[in-house]
């Protein structure tokens, strides 16, 4: 009875039994999707909230401490600094601490971290070119085999860091 075979499902007659609701148009006022800034790498970070706590923003020469949890651009989860019970990661729960301007981060990184304040949380897409592909040795680097054998194997992908500034620190002697 009704359709055929070939109508497709939710359309009349077909399987679905009539068509599909809409979804619900936008609210006046309704959160828009988050803004994404570009970084000279090419990466892009949504700023999440803003360092709450006042201090210092985070500039070349400083050091800083960080935790992050990464993710494949599909959301997979990779690693986590401080979550060692997921994803079987050896993470110690121990932050990052590097120091900026110093090449020893990844350059997708260290552009999402000048001028943020301690208490800042951030998104940062970074693509392969200022990424893992490209700076195999920059930090932050996973711990454990199966986190290093996903960066491994997607490292010509973009990933995802969530990363949350805990401490933004002056270069000695200032």
């Amino acid at each position: 009875p009704g359709g055929g075979a070939g109508a497709p499902r939710g359309a009349p007659g077909g399987a679905g039994g009539g068509p599909r609701p809409r979804a619900p148009a936008p609210r006046p006022g309704a959160a828009r999707a988050a803004e994404l800034e570009r970084l000279p790498s090419g990466g892009r970070v949504e700023r999440v909230e803003a360092g709450a706590g006042g201090g210092r923003a985070a500039q070349a020469g400083d050091g800083v401490q960080f935790h992050y949890v990464l993710r494949r651009p599909n959301g997979y989860f990779v690693f986590s600094t401080e979550d060692a019970y997921v994803g079987g990661n050896d993470a110690d729960g121990e932050p990052v601490n590097a120091r900026l301007g110093t090449g020893e981060l990844l350059p997708g990184i260290e552009e999402a971290l000048l001028g943020q304040r301690p208490g800042a949380d951030f998104r940062v897409l970074v693509p392969p070119e200022a990424g893992y592909q490209a700076f195999p040795e920059g930090l932050p680097q996973v711990q454990g085999f199966g986190p290093r054998r996903q960066v491994e194997s997607n490292k010509q992908n973009p990933l995802v860091f969530e990363v949350r500034l805990l401490k933004v620190s002056p270069p000695a002697g200032q």
